[in-house]
């Protein structure tokens, strides 16, 4: 397995499903330390933030967050 993102964050947008999901993994893949999965739907994001961890390893968490929206972003 290639480490080259150990000790390394991530966050990423949309990370609940579909290709935001996809990318978490990869990166978890690759030795990411830990990624954030900011969704706006937070109890799919949650368990998708379990299944990664239980997956790879990585640490994983879930934050709800519409990137659209500047008071959400804060």
């Amino acid at each position: 397995m290639a480490q080259e993102f150990q000790g390394k964050y991530a966050i990423v947008t949309g990370g609940a499903r579909g290709i935001g999901f996809a990318s978490a993994r990869a990166l978890a893949k690759r030795g990411l330390t830990g990624v954030i999965l900011a969704d706006m739907n937070e109890d799919l994001a949650q368990k998708s933030a379990a299944s990664l961890e239980i997956e790879t390893g990585c640490r994983s968490y879930a934050f709800p967050v519409n990137v659209a929206s500047p008071e959400s972003i804060e």
